[in-house]
């Protein structure tokens, strides 16, 4: 292979609905994951955060880790690890479950699962659908950003942004002013990070960019972040056993091609290199839509959380899609990466440009980023 080459919100109340968008968004993607596709889940407008265990959909169902039922829906767990029971109890409600098995006990009474409660990792993972049906919480499908929103019962959560998140006003970052609003589950650290793309013309923060670019539509970011959220999918969840050409016209859906055939030619130098370097990598990307810059040269840049693993490959090079060299960190085996990045996007259409704004060629999740090993 040429090194060269290579080197480069209409809310719904029927959880079934929600959960076969879900499915049906991924599974127009092409992807083959590793352990299945990511799903991001918005609780009472708190998202669960990437550095836990990542809920995730296979076969068609969805499944959270138990410690999401307790700490996120407010139900009190028992567990027997003789029996591998396990009781959930909200009000009204008393379940039990058993690791394995595809029937659950309500109240007393034989209720069907559709896929049983299994074990991932170490992790007890239990069917979204049925435990959000059981505790009678109010789903949205947010489909730009791959978010499953649930709302438990009689739950106010006051003011929110317009994908359903929690907005807060007391402990802002130094930078607020740059923001059209602080979300609650998003940490100062994020909105504090760096600008490594400035240069001597400075940068747009968003709340200008919103402000006054008629561009700036909810409908034309959701078609943005859409295209991050499957170029994160695409390209952090890589497995060379099952890589094939289907990936590279997946990944030129998201990737703005401003040469023809020159992305192309990289995604193919790439997919050879991942099957000659038995190349498996799981993860994702979380775009945040309220933070998009402009760096006065073209440009366009959205910090996202980006959290990936990489089990195997044979050299440690070349391990992540990306069309340069000279910058990427060394990178190591079997273990979580977790932070920000600005994931560069470009537009080759003047005048009324909208909705064309695609992941640009030369993006990369290293290069504008302060990864850190999870736990370490």
């Amino acid at each position: 292979m040429s090194r060269k080459r290579y080197i480069r919100l209409k809310k719904t109340k029927s959880l079934v609905i929600a959960l076969l968008a879900l499915v049906m968004i991924f599974s127009l993607s092409g992807v083959t994951y590793a352990t299945g596709t990511p799903v991001r889940v918005v609780v009472d407008g708190i998202k669960y955060p990437i550095e836990e265990t990542t809920p995730f959909t296979e076969g068609g169902t969805t499944w959270v880790p138990l410690r999401f039922v307790s700490e996120k829906m407010g139900a009190k767990l028992d567990w027997d690890p003789t029996t591998n029971r396990i009781g959930i109890s909200k009000g009204d409600k008393t379940i039990s479950l058993t690791v394995g098995s595809s029937m659950a006990q309500v109240n007393g009474e034989t209720v069907m699962l559709d896929a049983p409660v299994r074990q991932e990792q170490g992790t007890t993972m239990i069917p979204l659908r049925f435990i959000s049906e059981q505790l009678h919480a109010e789903v949205t499908w947010v489909p730009s950003l791959g978010t499953v929103n649930i709302l438990m019962p009689d739950k106010e959560i006051g003011a929110t942004d317009p994908y359903g998140r929690k907005i807060r006003t007391t402990n802002l970052p130094k930078n607020h002013q740059e923001f059209p609003y602080i979300l609650e589950d998003i940490p100062n650290e994020m909105y504090e990070m760096k600008i490594e793309f400035a240069n001597a013309f400075g940068y747009t923060p968003p709340a200008k960019l919103l402000e006054t670019d008629p561009e700036f539509t909810k409908e034309n970011i959701d078609i943005w972040m859409d295209h991050i959220v499957k170029f994160g999918d695409l390209s952090l969840n890589i497995d060379y056993r099952t890589l094939d050409n289907q990936w590279v016209d997946d990944m030129l859906e998201h990737i703005l091609e401003q040469s023809q055939g020159t992305i192309s030619g990289n995604l193919k130098d790439y997919a050879a290199w991942v099957k000659e370097n038995h190349i498996i990598i799981e993860g994702h990307i979380e775009p945040e839509p309220s933070m998009i810059f402009f760096d006065n040269w073209g440009k366009y840049y959205v910090r996202s959380k980006v959290k990936f693993k990489i089990t195997s490959f044979g050299e440690a090079k070349y391990l992540l899609y990306n069309i340069f060299d000279d910058h990427e960190k060394t990178l190591k085996k079997n273990v979580w990466y977790v932070g920000y990045t600005d994931i560069e996007m470009f537009t080759n259409v003047s005048g009324v440009w909208g909705e064309t704004l695609k992941v640009a060629g030369r993006a990369d999740v290293l290069e504008h980023s302060n990864l850190k090993i999870l736990n370490k």
